[in-house]
């Protein structure tokens, strides 16, 4: 079977996280409105280097007659002063940054990559993040990224785990993962980081497991085609059972980890 990744947004991160999973053999979308290159390309670094490149020549010239150099006007007197026509370096900007873009989506186009104009959104989709989220950057970036994209998020924890103010960023905290798990579509498991743990969090992990393990029963209170997912590595029978991690139509686990490691590739390239 095929992996199809859809990418929300063509900037750096998007194209080349594209590009990796495309060489990976998956089938890829980037849903983009802007131009590919985001405001890196479009907005940002290109046309920040094109003006810093035109205050440089403005620099050199100004103090070129520490060089002997010496400048005049067009009826021969010295001159006294620099200008920058704007509408040409702005027209300059703007085309080197169009080209760039073409560059990238042509780049795009080899490796078979379809590219959707328009905004992709999550507008609705119910998430449930259960586990440590006190020690994890897994919890607090999805919040984020998924909240941005129109989605719910729920977090789970027991109190000891569970960020003090976390509402804030506009979480639902629950206690109760039964609760919390109440039509979800998507369930996200965390694994309890004892490393970073000092001093007792949870009273035994089989308790843990007996309030807050991810079990086929448990499964049935979300969504009926509710997916399974979590970062890695999993502790089997502690936040996790290993006939839920395992399942082949909701569990995409280990497609998860592929592609975090693809989106890694791609940040590195």
């Amino acid at each position: 079977m095929t992996d199809r990744v859809v990418i929300v947004g063509g900037g750096p991160g998007g194209y080349e996280a594209a590009h990796v999973a495309a060489q990976l053999g998956a089938e890829v979308t980037i849903v983009d409105t802007d131009g590919l290159g985001g405001s890196a390309v479009l907005t940002d670094c290109v046309p920040s280097k094109t003006l810093i490149a035109t205050a440089e020549v403005m620099t050199e010239v100004a103090e070129a007659g520490e060089l002997g150099i010496g400048l005049t006007d067009a009826g021969g007197d010295p001159a006294t002063g620099i200008t920058v026509d704007l509408a040409k370096v702005n027209a300059r900007v703007k085309r080197l940054a169009a080209e760039q873009s073409s560059d990238i989506a042509r780049r795009i186009d080899r490796d078979g990559v379809q590219v959707v104009q328009g905004r992709g959104r999550l507008d609705g989709l119910r998430v449930v993040i259960c586990g440590d989220i006190l020690h994890s950057r897994v919890a607090r970036s999805n919040l984020l990224c998924l909240q941005a994209l129109g989605a719910s998020v729920r977090l789970c924890a027991p109190p000891a785990l569970m960020p003090a103010g976390i509402e804030m960023m506009g979480a639902k905290p629950f206690v109760d993962f039964d609760a919390a798990l109440e039509g979800a579509d998507v369930v996200m498991m965390l694994r309890l980081q004892a490393e970073r743990m000092s001093g007792q969090f949870i009273p035994s992990t089989r308790e843990y497991h007996h309030l807050y393990g991810l079990t086929q029963e448990r499964l049935r209170r979300a969504a009926p085609d509710a997916l399974v997912m979590h970062p890695g590595p999993m502790n089997r029978g502690v936040e996790i059972d290993s006939d839920v991690a395992d399942m082949l139509d909701r569990s995409i686990i280990t497609r998860q980890v592929e592609m975090g490691v693809a989106v890694r590739m791609a940040c590195l390239d």
